[in-house]
């Protein structure tokens, strides 16, 4: 618990493309982008988490994790 106006937040992602490489490598970039997000309003902070290989049937899955820890506004 973080107080009246805060919370933490866990979003997972999954990434899927045409074969083992892209899917690395895009899940790499999704990673990379969810780690710049800019602290400020409403996110304070975003980690991310590296990415790794899920077995699916639609072809190569990467999947990670990202937490914010986000800022409300009170109403």
């Amino acid at each position: 618990w973080l107080g009246d106006v805060r919370a933490t937040v866990r979003l997972g992602v999954n990434v899927w493309a045409d074969d083992e490489s892209d899917a690395t490598a895009l899940a790499a970039l999704v990673t990379a982008l969810l780690n710049a997000w800019p602290d400020g309003k409403p996110v304070l902070r975003a980690q991310a988490t590296r990415a790794y290989p899920v077995a699916d049937a639609a072809g190569p899955l990467r999947h990670l994790t990202c937490e914010l820890v986000v800022r409300g506004t009170a109403l």
